[in-house]
C-alpha cells in the first residue's frame, strides 16, 4: 500500500511518500521532497524494492480490473518466460 501527503512546515510544503506492508504494517519505503513529482514515489518504491528485496514477479492485475470477478484477469507469475513481450 502506499500514500503521499503534505507535511506542512514554518515556510514551505514537503512531500512524503510512503510504501507500507500490508501484513506486517510495517513502513517499508519512504521518500521525502520539497516538489510533488513521480520521483517522489518512484524514490518510496525504489526504497521499498532495496529493502524487501522481493523475487523477480510480475503479475497483470490492473487497478481497473480490481472490480472484476476473482480469476477473470488475474494472472501472477514468478517465470520471465511468461512475461509478454
Amino acid at each position: 500500500m502506499a500514500d503521499i501527503t503534505y507535511i506542512r512546515l514554518r515556510q514551505e510544503f514537503v512531500y512524503l511518500a510512503v510504501v507500507l506492508d500490508v501484513f506486517s504494517r510495517k513502513v517499508v519505503g519512504w521518500a521525502l521532497d520539497r516538489n510533488l513529482t513521480a520521483r517522489l514515489a518512484l524514490g518510496a518504491l525504489q526504497r521499498a524494492i532495496t529493502v524487501r528485496q522481493p523475487a523477480p514477479a510480475w503479475c497483470t492485475t490492473p487497478i481497473a480490473a480490481s472490480s472484476t470477478p476473482p480469476g477473470s484477469t488475474r494472472a501472477c507469475s514468478t517465470s520471465m518466460a511468461s512475461c509478454p513481450a
